[in-house]
């Protein structure tokens, strides 16, 4: 549940901080708990102002340009077991790939309408959204590579310090 999920991070950093840890950061793989990880950031932060706290997803440190340089199908986007994400675990873990099983799902409102709260079980027809059967091991190694060097550098700049400076 959320709150399952949102207790278990706040009881954890709290009880960091009480050890005297003062810098925290979730890296989040799964886009379900983009939403959960803003409110538990929110909460700690106004529990402790002190405290840097933050949040983002790996997908989030992939460049728009990669994507649209990688990526073969119409979606340039990471979503779930789709061309990025089978191409990121055939580079990793090809072993855990089952490619026979891949396939290309998905549903979108027609017209577009954003804000839209559906259930994943609504966009999907087998629980994959994107074009899986585009996936392979060298688009998943460039993937993984911009998002590890992209998340490496934000959350080095996190902890080596920074300042906060008028616009």
């Amino acid at each position: 549940s959320f709150d399952g999920y949102m207790d278990t991070l706040l009881q954890c950093v709290r009880s960091l901080r009480r050890a005297g840890f003062t810098k925290f950061f979730f890296l989040n793989g799964h886009g379900g708990n983009t939403g959960p990880n803003g409110i538990v950031t929110r909460i700690l932060k106004e529990e402790e102002p002190d405290t840097i706290v933050g949040h983002s997803g790996y997908f989030d440190y992939i460049p728009d340009a990669v994507l649209q340089e990688v990526m073969e199908g119409p979606l340039k986007q990471i979503r779930h077991a789709c061309e990025a994400e089978a191409s990121m675990v055939m580079h990793l873990h090809p072993d855990l790939v089952r490619k026979e099983r891949l396939r290309d799902d998905g549903l979108q409102t027609e017209p577009s309408v954003r804000g839209l709260t559906l259930l994943f079980d609504e966009l999907t027809e087998q629980g994959s959204y994107g074009y899986g059967t585009l996936a392979t091991s060298e688009k998943g190694k460039r993937l993984f590579e911009a998002a590890v060097a992209g998340a490496t550098k934000e959350i080095g700049a996190i902890a080596d310090g920074f300042v906060l400076k008028g616009i």
